[in-house]
Protein backbone atom coordinates (compact mmCIF):
# COMPACT_ATOMS: atom_id res chain seq x y z
CA UNK A 1 0.00 0.00 0.00
CA UNK A 2 1.13 3.57 -0.72
CA UNK A 3 0.28 6.36 1.70
CA UNK A 4 0.55 9.56 -0.32
CA UNK A 5 0.55 12.77 1.69
CA UNK A 6 -1.43 15.71 0.29
CA UNK A 7 -2.27 19.22 1.53
CA UNK A 8 -5.83 17.97 2.08
CA UNK A 9 -4.75 14.86 4.01
CA UNK A 10 -3.70 11.64 2.29
CA UNK A 11 -4.61 9.03 -0.30
CA UNK A 12 -4.17 5.33 0.38
CA UNK A 13 -3.58 3.32 -2.77
CA UNK A 14 -3.37 -0.45 -3.01
CA UNK A 15 -3.37 -2.57 -6.16
CA UNK A 16 -4.78 -6.07 -6.24
CA UNK A 17 -3.08 -7.97 -9.04
CA UNK A 18 -4.16 -11.55 -8.55
CA UNK A 19 -7.93 -11.53 -9.11
CA UNK A 20 -7.76 -10.73 -12.82
CA UNK A 21 -10.37 -8.01 -12.46
CA UNK A 22 -10.02 -4.73 -14.28
CA UNK A 23 -11.07 -2.49 -11.40
CA UNK A 24 -8.34 -3.83 -9.17
CA UNK A 25 -7.10 -0.56 -7.73
CA UNK A 26 -8.14 0.40 -4.22
CA UNK A 27 -8.05 4.10 -3.36
CA UNK A 28 -9.25 5.83 -0.21
CA UNK A 29 -8.85 9.42 0.92
CA UNK A 30 -8.69 10.80 4.45
CA UNK A 31 -8.59 14.35 5.75
CA UNK A 32 -5.62 15.85 7.58
CA UNK A 33 -6.69 14.56 11.01
CA UNK A 34 -7.04 11.05 9.60
CA UNK A 35 -3.72 11.30 7.76
CA UNK A 36 -1.83 12.31 10.90
CA UNK A 37 -3.07 9.39 12.98
CA UNK A 38 -2.71 6.84 10.16
CA UNK A 39 0.87 7.87 9.42
CA UNK A 40 1.78 6.94 12.99
CA UNK A 41 0.35 3.42 12.59
CA UNK A 42 3.52 1.38 12.17
CA UNK A 43 2.12 -1.85 13.63
CA UNK A 44 4.26 -1.54 16.77
CA UNK A 45 2.26 0.70 19.13
CA UNK A 46 -0.84 -0.16 21.17
CA UNK A 47 -3.70 2.33 20.89
CA UNK A 48 -2.89 4.15 24.13
CA UNK A 49 0.71 4.83 23.11
CA UNK A 50 -0.39 5.77 19.60
CA UNK A 51 -2.83 8.32 21.02
CA UNK A 52 -0.24 9.71 23.39
CA UNK A 53 2.24 10.16 20.55
CA UNK A 54 -0.37 11.80 18.31
CA UNK A 55 -1.53 14.25 20.96
CA UNK A 56 2.06 15.15 21.85
CA UNK A 57 2.89 15.90 18.21
CA UNK A 58 -0.37 17.71 17.46
CA UNK A 59 -1.49 19.50 20.65
CA UNK A 60 -3.92 21.67 18.67
CA UNK A 61 -5.78 18.54 17.52
CA UNK A 62 -6.15 16.41 20.65
CA UNK A 63 -7.84 13.09 19.85
CA UNK A 64 -9.91 11.32 22.52
CA UNK A 65 -9.95 7.55 23.04
CA UNK A 66 -13.61 7.45 21.97
CA UNK A 67 -12.96 9.37 18.75
CA UNK A 68 -9.91 7.23 17.99
CA UNK A 69 -11.90 4.02 18.45
CA UNK A 70 -14.62 5.30 16.12
CA UNK A 71 -12.04 6.32 13.50
CA UNK A 72 -10.23 2.98 13.57
CA UNK A 73 -13.53 1.07 13.40
CA UNK A 74 -14.33 2.95 10.19
CA UNK A 75 -10.77 2.65 8.87
CA UNK A 76 -10.73 -1.10 9.45
CA UNK A 77 -14.04 -1.48 7.64
CA UNK A 78 -12.55 0.42 4.68
CA UNK A 79 -9.43 -1.82 4.75
CA UNK A 80 -7.12 1.06 5.65
CA UNK A 81 -5.81 -0.64 8.80
CA UNK A 82 -5.53 -4.07 10.39
CA UNK A 83 -5.83 -4.38 14.17
CA UNK A 84 -4.45 -7.16 16.31
CA UNK A 85 -3.34 -8.06 19.83
CA UNK A 86 0.25 -8.66 18.71
CA UNK A 87 2.68 -6.36 16.94
CA UNK A 88 2.15 -6.26 13.19
CA UNK A 89 4.48 -5.74 10.25
CA UNK A 90 3.47 -3.13 7.69
CA UNK A 91 4.83 -2.75 4.17
CA UNK A 92 3.08 0.58 3.57
CA UNK A 93 5.14 3.11 1.64
CA UNK A 94 4.85 6.71 2.88
CA UNK A 95 5.53 9.46 0.33
CA UNK A 96 4.27 12.80 -0.93
CA UNK A 97 3.98 16.14 0.83
CA UNK A 98 1.55 17.96 3.10
CA UNK A 99 2.61 21.25 1.45
CA UNK A 100 2.26 20.45 -2.28
CA UNK A 101 0.22 18.12 -4.45
CA UNK A 102 2.22 15.54 -6.38
CA UNK A 103 0.31 13.50 -8.97
CA UNK A 104 -0.55 9.85 -8.57
CA UNK A 105 -0.91 9.43 -12.32
CA UNK A 106 0.97 10.75 -15.37
CA UNK A 107 0.39 10.32 -19.10
CA UNK A 108 3.41 10.37 -21.41
CA UNK A 109 2.80 11.07 -25.11
CA UNK A 110 6.01 9.48 -26.38
CA UNK A 111 5.64 10.81 -29.92
CA UNK A 112 3.26 12.71 -32.19
CA UNK A 113 4.00 10.29 -35.02
CA UNK A 114 1.40 7.70 -35.97
CA UNK A 115 0.98 5.26 -38.82
CA UNK A 116 -2.72 6.24 -38.99
CA UNK A 117 -4.52 9.49 -39.82
CA UNK A 118 -7.55 9.12 -37.56
CA UNK A 119 -10.39 11.54 -38.25
CA UNK A 120 -10.78 12.47 -34.58
CA UNK A 121 -7.16 12.43 -33.35
CA UNK A 122 -6.62 14.64 -30.32
CA UNK A 123 -3.04 15.42 -31.44
CA UNK A 124 -3.73 15.43 -35.20
CA UNK A 125 -0.97 12.81 -35.38
CA UNK A 126 0.20 11.39 -38.69
CA UNK A 127 3.15 9.56 -40.33
CA UNK A 128 4.64 12.95 -41.23
CA UNK A 129 5.32 14.07 -37.64
CA UNK A 130 8.52 13.10 -35.82
CA UNK A 131 8.66 14.64 -32.35
CA UNK A 132 9.94 12.29 -29.63
CA UNK A 133 10.08 12.50 -25.85
CA UNK A 134 13.58 12.19 -24.44
CA UNK A 135 13.95 8.72 -22.92
CA UNK A 136 16.25 9.80 -20.08
CA UNK A 137 13.79 12.51 -19.00
CA UNK A 138 10.85 10.10 -19.11
CA UNK A 139 12.77 7.74 -16.82
CA UNK A 140 13.71 10.61 -14.50
CA UNK A 141 10.06 11.60 -14.12
CA UNK A 142 8.83 8.03 -13.68
CA UNK A 143 11.36 7.62 -10.87
CA UNK A 144 10.29 10.90 -9.23
CA UNK A 145 6.61 10.01 -9.62
CA UNK A 146 7.22 6.77 -7.74
CA UNK A 147 9.35 8.42 -5.05
CA UNK A 148 6.59 10.94 -4.36
CA UNK A 149 3.75 8.44 -4.06
CA UNK A 150 2.65 8.03 -7.68
CA UNK A 151 1.70 4.58 -8.91
CA UNK A 152 0.28 4.77 -12.45
CA UNK A 153 1.48 5.91 -15.87
CA UNK A 154 -0.20 5.81 -19.26
CA UNK A 155 2.03 5.46 -22.32
CA UNK A 156 0.46 6.90 -25.46
CA UNK A 157 1.23 8.97 -28.56
CA UNK A 158 0.63 9.31 -31.53
CA UNK A 159 1.37 5.62 -31.71
CA UNK A 160 3.70 4.95 -28.74
CA UNK A 161 5.21 1.84 -30.26
CA UNK A 162 6.87 4.02 -32.92
CA UNK A 163 9.17 5.52 -30.27
CA UNK A 164 12.56 3.85 -30.67
CA UNK A 165 12.81 3.19 -26.92
CA UNK A 166 9.22 2.05 -26.37
CA UNK A 167 10.14 -1.31 -24.83
CA UNK A 168 12.91 0.21 -22.71
CA UNK A 169 10.48 2.78 -21.28
CA UNK A 170 7.77 0.19 -20.60
CA UNK A 171 10.29 -2.11 -18.89
CA UNK A 172 11.50 0.76 -16.71
CA UNK A 173 7.98 1.82 -15.71
CA UNK A 174 6.78 -1.73 -14.97
CA UNK A 175 9.74 -2.36 -12.68
CA UNK A 176 8.82 0.65 -10.51
CA UNK A 177 5.08 1.30 -10.66
CA UNK A 178 1.95 -0.62 -9.77
CA UNK A 179 0.17 -0.13 -13.07
CA UNK A 180 1.33 0.79 -16.57
CA UNK A 181 -1.23 1.37 -19.31
CA UNK A 182 -0.31 1.35 -23.00
CA UNK A 183 -2.75 3.11 -25.34
CA UNK A 184 -2.23 1.85 -28.88
CA UNK A 185 -4.03 1.33 -32.17
CA UNK A 186 -2.82 -2.28 -32.06
CA UNK A 187 -1.13 -2.27 -35.45
CA UNK A 188 2.30 -3.16 -34.06
CA UNK A 189 1.04 -5.13 -31.07
CA UNK A 190 1.62 -8.52 -32.62
CA UNK A 191 3.14 -11.81 -31.41
CA UNK A 192 6.80 -10.75 -31.26
CA UNK A 193 5.98 -7.57 -29.31
CA UNK A 194 3.75 -9.40 -26.83
CA UNK A 195 6.42 -12.03 -26.21
CA UNK A 196 8.73 -9.20 -25.10
CA UNK A 197 6.05 -7.88 -22.72
CA UNK A 198 4.86 -11.16 -21.19
CA UNK A 199 7.07 -10.71 -18.12
CA UNK A 200 5.04 -7.61 -17.20
CA UNK A 201 1.61 -9.21 -17.62
CA UNK A 202 0.53 -8.50 -14.03
CA UNK A 203 1.46 -4.82 -14.27
CA UNK A 204 0.52 -3.95 -17.86
CA UNK A 205 -2.90 -2.94 -19.14
CA UNK A 206 -3.61 -2.18 -22.80
CA UNK A 207 -6.12 0.15 -24.40
CA UNK A 208 -6.99 -0.87 -27.97
CA UNK A 209 -8.96 1.39 -30.32
CA UNK A 210 -11.85 -0.21 -32.24
CA UNK A 211 -14.54 2.02 -33.73
CA UNK A 212 -16.91 -0.47 -35.35
CA UNK A 213 -17.60 -4.14 -35.92
CA UNK A 214 -17.54 -3.32 -39.65
CA UNK A 215 -14.01 -3.47 -41.14
CA UNK A 216 -14.63 -0.84 -43.79
CA UNK A 217 -16.04 1.65 -41.28
CA UNK A 218 -13.15 1.23 -38.85
CA UNK A 219 -10.55 1.50 -41.63
CA UNK A 220 -12.17 4.65 -43.03
CA UNK A 221 -12.31 6.26 -39.60
CA UNK A 222 -8.68 5.39 -38.90
CA UNK A 223 -7.43 6.40 -42.34
CA UNK A 224 -5.60 3.11 -42.87
CA UNK A 225 -6.60 0.16 -45.03
CA UNK A 226 -6.18 -3.09 -43.10
CA UNK A 227 -6.35 -1.38 -39.71
CA UNK A 228 -9.34 -3.47 -38.61
CA UNK A 229 -7.59 -6.78 -39.31
CA UNK A 230 -4.48 -5.70 -37.37
CA UNK A 231 -6.58 -4.53 -34.41
CA UNK A 232 -8.60 -7.74 -34.26
CA UNK A 233 -5.43 -9.82 -34.40
CA UNK A 234 -3.91 -7.78 -31.56
CA UNK A 235 -7.08 -8.33 -29.51
CA UNK A 236 -6.97 -12.06 -30.22
CA UNK A 237 -3.34 -12.30 -29.10
CA UNK A 238 -3.93 -10.24 -25.96
CA UNK A 239 -6.78 -12.55 -25.01
CA UNK A 240 -4.81 -15.72 -25.73
CA UNK A 241 -1.85 -14.53 -23.64
CA UNK A 242 -4.07 -13.45 -20.75
CA UNK A 243 -3.28 -9.72 -20.82
CA UNK A 244 -5.82 -7.31 -19.41
CA UNK A 245 -7.09 -4.85 -22.00
CA UNK A 246 -9.85 -2.36 -22.69
CA UNK A 247 -11.42 -1.86 -26.08
CA UNK A 248 -12.05 1.86 -26.63
CA UNK A 249 -14.55 3.13 -29.20
CA UNK A 250 -14.80 6.70 -30.49
CA UNK A 251 -18.42 7.47 -31.30
CA UNK A 252 -19.79 9.80 -34.00
CA UNK A 253 -23.27 10.02 -35.58
CA UNK A 254 -22.00 7.62 -38.26
CA UNK A 255 -21.15 4.72 -35.93
CA UNK A 256 -23.41 5.50 -32.95
CA UNK A 257 -25.55 2.40 -33.48
CA UNK A 258 -22.51 0.13 -33.92
CA UNK A 259 -21.80 0.16 -30.18
CA UNK A 260 -23.55 -3.10 -29.26
CA UNK A 261 -22.04 -5.18 -32.06
CA UNK A 262 -18.60 -3.75 -31.27
CA UNK A 263 -19.08 -4.71 -27.62
CA UNK A 264 -19.94 -8.26 -28.70
CA UNK A 265 -16.75 -8.41 -30.77
CA UNK A 266 -14.71 -7.23 -27.78
CA UNK A 267 -16.25 -9.87 -25.52
CA UNK A 268 -15.62 -12.54 -28.14
CA UNK A 269 -11.90 -11.69 -28.06
CA UNK A 270 -11.69 -11.80 -24.25
CA UNK A 271 -11.40 -8.06 -23.63
CA UNK A 272 -11.47 -7.21 -19.94
CA UNK A 273 -13.71 -4.21 -20.40
CA UNK A 274 -15.12 -1.81 -22.99
CA UNK A 275 -15.34 1.98 -23.05
CA UNK A 276 -16.80 4.44 -25.50
CA UNK A 277 -16.83 8.23 -25.71
CA UNK A 278 -18.38 10.68 -28.12
CA UNK A 279 -15.94 12.66 -30.25
CA UNK A 280 -15.49 16.20 -28.91
CA UNK A 281 -15.53 19.39 -30.97
CA UNK A 282 -11.81 20.14 -31.08
CA UNK A 283 -9.20 19.75 -33.84
CA UNK A 284 -10.03 17.05 -36.40
CA UNK A 285 -12.95 16.07 -34.19
CA UNK A 286 -14.79 19.35 -34.81
CA UNK A 287 -16.07 18.32 -38.23
CA UNK A 288 -17.20 14.95 -36.92
CA UNK A 289 -19.48 16.48 -34.27
CA UNK A 290 -21.48 18.68 -36.65
CA UNK A 291 -23.97 15.85 -37.02
CA UNK A 292 -24.61 15.96 -33.28
CA UNK A 293 -25.57 19.63 -33.50
CA UNK A 294 -27.76 19.16 -36.57
CA UNK A 295 -29.57 16.00 -35.44
CA UNK A 296 -33.29 16.45 -34.89
CA UNK A 297 -34.95 15.80 -31.55
CA UNK A 298 -36.27 12.37 -32.54
CA UNK A 299 -32.85 11.21 -33.69
CA UNK A 300 -31.23 12.39 -30.47
CA UNK A 301 -33.95 10.65 -28.47
CA UNK A 302 -33.21 7.37 -30.27
CA UNK A 303 -29.50 7.69 -29.48
CA UNK A 304 -30.16 8.39 -25.81
CA UNK A 305 -32.54 5.43 -25.50
CA UNK A 306 -30.04 3.18 -27.29
CA UNK A 307 -27.21 4.17 -24.97
CA UNK A 308 -29.36 3.72 -21.86
CA UNK A 309 -30.13 0.21 -23.12
CA UNK A 310 -26.40 -0.44 -23.72
CA UNK A 311 -25.39 0.83 -20.28
CA UNK A 312 -27.96 -1.35 -18.57
CA UNK A 313 -27.40 -4.54 -20.57
CA UNK A 314 -23.59 -4.40 -20.48
CA UNK A 315 -23.04 -2.58 -17.17
CA UNK A 316 -20.74 -5.33 -15.89
CA UNK A 317 -18.52 -5.04 -18.97
CA UNK A 318 -18.44 -1.29 -19.53
CA UNK A 319 -15.57 0.76 -18.10
CA UNK A 320 -17.50 3.52 -16.35
CA UNK A 321 -16.86 5.69 -13.33
CA UNK A 322 -18.11 4.16 -10.10
CA UNK A 323 -20.72 6.10 -8.07
CA UNK A 324 -17.92 7.05 -5.65
CA UNK A 325 -15.75 8.36 -8.50
CA UNK A 326 -18.67 10.30 -10.01
CA UNK A 327 -19.37 11.85 -6.63
CA UNK A 328 -15.75 12.98 -6.41
CA UNK A 329 -15.80 14.48 -9.92
CA UNK A 330 -19.05 16.33 -9.25
CA UNK A 331 -17.92 17.66 -5.88
CA UNK A 332 -14.64 19.09 -7.22
CA UNK A 333 -13.21 18.08 -10.60
CA UNK A 334 -11.56 15.25 -12.54
CA UNK A 335 -8.19 15.67 -10.81
CA UNK A 336 -6.27 17.82 -13.29
CA UNK A 337 -2.87 19.01 -12.06
CA UNK A 338 -3.24 17.80 -8.46
CA UNK A 339 -3.82 14.11 -9.29
CA UNK A 340 -2.85 13.78 -12.94
CA UNK A 341 -0.92 15.57 -15.70
CA UNK A 342 0.01 14.86 -19.32
CA UNK A 343 3.48 15.26 -20.85
CA UNK A 344 3.64 15.97 -24.59
CA UNK A 345 6.30 14.78 -27.05
CA UNK A 346 8.34 17.97 -26.62
CA UNK A 347 8.24 17.73 -22.82
CA UNK A 348 5.50 20.30 -22.23
CA UNK A 349 3.34 19.49 -19.18
CA UNK A 350 -0.42 19.98 -19.52
CA UNK A 351 -3.32 19.57 -17.08
CA UNK A 352 -4.71 16.75 -19.24
CA UNK A 353 -4.50 15.46 -22.80
CA UNK A 354 -7.25 17.81 -23.93
CA UNK A 355 -5.32 20.95 -22.96
CA UNK A 356 -2.68 22.52 -25.16
CA UNK A 357 0.49 23.61 -23.42
CA UNK A 358 -0.33 27.30 -23.84
CA UNK A 359 -3.76 27.32 -22.14
CA UNK A 360 -2.42 26.78 -18.62
CA UNK A 361 1.37 26.84 -18.50
CA UNK A 362 2.86 24.32 -16.09
CA UNK A 363 6.39 23.96 -17.41
CA UNK A 364 8.51 21.51 -19.35
CA UNK A 365 10.24 18.38 -18.10
CA UNK A 366 13.28 19.23 -20.22
CA UNK A 367 14.17 22.22 -18.02
CA UNK A 368 12.38 21.61 -14.71
CA UNK A 369 12.75 18.88 -12.13
CA UNK A 370 9.69 17.01 -10.86
CA UNK A 371 9.61 18.91 -7.56
CA UNK A 372 10.23 22.29 -9.19
CA UNK A 373 7.27 21.66 -11.46
CA UNK A 374 4.81 20.80 -8.70
CA UNK A 375 5.98 23.24 -6.01
CA UNK A 376 4.37 26.19 -7.80
CA UNK A 377 1.18 25.87 -5.73
CA UNK A 378 -1.10 25.65 -8.75
CA UNK A 379 -2.01 22.09 -7.77
CA UNK A 380 -3.44 23.41 -4.51
CA UNK A 381 -5.55 25.90 -6.50
CA UNK A 382 -7.04 23.30 -8.84
CA UNK A 383 -7.59 20.76 -6.07
CA UNK A 384 -10.09 23.21 -4.59
CA UNK A 385 -11.61 24.39 -7.87
CA UNK A 386 -15.05 22.98 -8.72
CA UNK A 387 -15.78 22.11 -12.34
CA UNK A 388 -18.92 23.61 -13.91
CA UNK A 389 -22.05 22.20 -12.27
CA UNK A 390 -25.69 23.09 -11.72
CA UNK A 391 -25.13 24.49 -8.22
CA UNK A 392 -22.88 27.17 -9.75
CA UNK A 393 -24.17 27.52 -13.29
CA UNK A 394 -27.91 27.29 -12.65
CA UNK A 395 -29.92 26.94 -15.85
CA UNK A 396 -27.11 28.05 -18.20
CA UNK A 397 -27.75 26.69 -21.69
CA UNK A 398 -24.13 25.55 -21.96
CA UNK A 399 -24.11 23.44 -18.79
CA UNK A 400 -24.69 20.17 -20.62
CA UNK A 401 -21.55 20.88 -22.65
CA UNK A 402 -19.38 22.19 -19.78
CA UNK A 403 -20.51 19.98 -16.88
CA UNK A 404 -17.64 18.41 -14.91
CA UNK A 405 -14.95 19.62 -17.35
CA UNK A 406 -12.73 22.60 -16.56
CA UNK A 407 -11.38 22.89 -20.13
CA UNK A 408 -14.85 23.05 -21.67
CA UNK A 409 -15.81 25.53 -18.96
CA UNK A 410 -12.85 27.70 -19.98
CA UNK A 411 -13.72 27.37 -23.66
CA UNK A 412 -17.34 28.48 -23.26
CA UNK A 413 -16.86 30.74 -20.26
CA UNK A 414 -14.13 32.79 -21.91
CA UNK A 415 -16.61 33.74 -24.64
CA UNK A 416 -19.69 34.14 -22.44
CA UNK A 417 -20.00 37.51 -20.67
CA UNK A 418 -21.12 37.07 -17.07
CA UNK A 419 -20.31 33.34 -16.91
CA UNK A 420 -21.10 32.41 -13.29
CA UNK A 421 -18.52 29.64 -13.15
CA UNK A 422 -15.68 31.83 -14.47
CA UNK A 423 -16.58 34.57 -12.00
CA UNK A 424 -16.82 32.21 -9.01
CA UNK A 425 -13.60 30.28 -9.66
CA UNK A 426 -11.40 33.06 -11.04
CA UNK A 427 -10.01 30.46 -13.44
CA UNK A 428 -9.11 32.96 -16.16
CA UNK A 429 -6.21 34.35 -14.12
CA UNK A 430 -4.44 31.02 -14.74
CA UNK A 431 -5.27 30.89 -18.46
CA UNK A 432 -2.46 32.07 -20.72
CA UNK A 433 -3.59 30.96 -24.19
CA UNK A 434 -6.80 30.24 -26.05
CA UNK A 435 -8.46 26.83 -25.68
CA UNK A 436 -9.58 27.25 -29.29
CA UNK A 437 -6.02 26.46 -30.38
CA UNK A 438 -6.14 22.95 -28.95
CA UNK A 439 -5.78 20.16 -31.48
CA UNK A 440 -8.06 17.71 -29.76
CA UNK A 441 -10.74 15.33 -30.88
CA UNK A 442 -12.03 12.50 -28.77
CA UNK A 443 -10.23 11.41 -25.63
CA UNK A 444 -11.14 8.29 -23.69
CA UNK A 445 -11.76 8.39 -19.97
CA UNK A 446 -8.55 7.71 -18.03
CA UNK A 447 -7.96 4.11 -17.15
CA UNK A 448 -10.19 3.43 -14.13
CA UNK A 449 -8.63 0.82 -11.86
Amino acid sequence: MTFQRKPSGASLVKTVRDDGKWKSKYRKAVNMDGARILELCDGQLPLEELLEKHNRLYPANILSREDAEAFFDAAEKEEMVVRGAEKLRTDARIAGSYENYYPNHMTFELTDQCNYRCKHCYRESSPDLHKRLDTAKVKEYITALHENGGSVVEITGGEPMLHKDFFEIVDFACERLNLVAVLTNGYYLQEEALQRLLKHKKTLIFNISLDSHLPERHDKFRGKEGAFAKTINAMRLLGEHGFRYRVAMSVTPENNFDIEETIKLAKEHKATTFGYNHVLDFGRGEGLTSGERKADVEELKKRVEYELYIRDKYKDFLNMLTPEQMKSVKSTNCGIIHRTVTVGPEGEVRPCAMFSGDVIELGNIMNKSFKELFKSGIGNVFAAMPAPKEEICGDCKYLRYCANCILRGIKKGSKTPGCKWVEKTGVMKYVKGSPENRVCGNIQEPIQL
